[in-house]
């Protein structure tokens, strides 16, 4: 008599496209972003804070959540498509793109979105912007202020091919081994919350992982990943406990679980819509171009302006990239 044996993980999926639940986090995700950085960073929010952000627990006008959405989309999607090097070309390319405009515009003289602000530019900011080290070290210049989501959609993509190479149960090495390194970067590194900062947000990649494997490791990892954020509180209280970040990140997570595990023809029909489709498939571009196109308008105009011109640069530059 013969047995059959069965892994206690659940197969990963191997889609011929976007899944539905990708294609949603990420256009929701593209939204909160413009809303919660052009519009709320520039734009009177005090009545639609004291009536939504307090009671939900958001801060920051709901940018950050966006944020969270594309990067546990992202983990999500890693582990359940096959890596490509045209994916990760094509993930990168909005930062580059966007990272040369900007150093343009400031040299026009132009009022865009940097930290610090700047009348000036140098070619030592732009090649630290372009090869994203700028991203994770707090007195380095920022042109493009949001690339650290770049720098994180390119570690799911680095990560995610890892977990597929490993078989069963072994595949959750590499989740754990990023919690671990991501702690030891935000408990190691002084006088840094840039860098403190980005090592707690990789941590809403690893949900999205955990949430593809399906095993019973996700109760364990998924909370492990949200601790960074509590973790980053604790080490840099002054710079990110009022931004409520643990809040964020939880919702970001049992929205990417919602949308996975009730994925069905209505779901499916919405991430077929046009108006949706764009948005899930140009949402770096317009995370990014953003700072550079619609701060400048808006700087000149209004926020509507500002809004508008984003939609119009990420249509006229968003051909480059959409097909990832």
């Amino acid at each position: 008599m013969t047995t059959a044996t069965t892994s206690r993980e659940a197969p990963v999926a191997e889609p011929t496209t976007t899944a539905p639940a990708v294609v949603l986090l990420r256009a929701t995700g593209a939204v909160l972003l413009v809303y919660g950085y052009l519009v709320g960073m520039n734009s009177d929010l005090a009545p639609i804070r004291e009536l939504l952000n307090r009671p939900l627990g958001i801060g920051e006008d709901f940018g950050p959540l966006g944020a969270m959405l594309l990067l546990a989309a992202a983990g999500y999607e890693s582990v359940t498509r096959k890596p490509s090097v045209r994916r990760a070309v094509l993930t990168y390319l909005p930062l580059a793109v966007t990272v040369l405009l900007a150093a343009g515009m400031v040299i026009l003289g132009a009022t865009i979105w940097t930290i610090p602000s700047a009348d000036h530019t140098s070619p030592l900011t732009v090649a630290g912007n372009l090869s994203l080290i700028s991203q994770v070290i707090a007195v380095k210049p920022l042109l493009v202020p949001l690339g650290w989501i770049v720098l994180l959609e390119l570690l799911a993509l680095a990560t995610g091919a890892l977990v597929r190479r490993l078989p069963g149960n072994a595949r959750v090495i590499v989740p754990a081994a990023h919690v671990a390194v991501a702690a030891a970067v935000i408990l190691l590194v002084d006088h840094d919350h840039r860098a403190v900062t980005v090592a707690a947000f990789s941590g809403v990649v690893v949900i999205g992982q955990v949430v593809a494997l399906r095993g019973r490791f996700q109760f364990v990892l998924a909370p492990a990943a949200w601790l960074l954020f509590v973790l980053a509180e604790h080490q840099y209280p002054v710079e990110l406990a009022k931004w409520w970040y643990p809040v964020a990140a939880a919702y970001a997570g049992l929205l990417l679980a919602a949308a996975v595990v009730f994925a069905g023809p209505t779901a499916a029909k919405i991430a077929e819509n046009r108006i949706v489709a764009w948005l899930a498939a140009n949402a770096l571009w317009l995370a990014l171009l953003q700072g550079v196109f619609g701060f400048a308008v808006m700087h000149a105009s209004t926020a509507v302006a500002g809004v508008l011109t984003t939609l119009g640069a990420t249509a006229a530059l968003g051909w480059m990239g959409r097909s990832r």
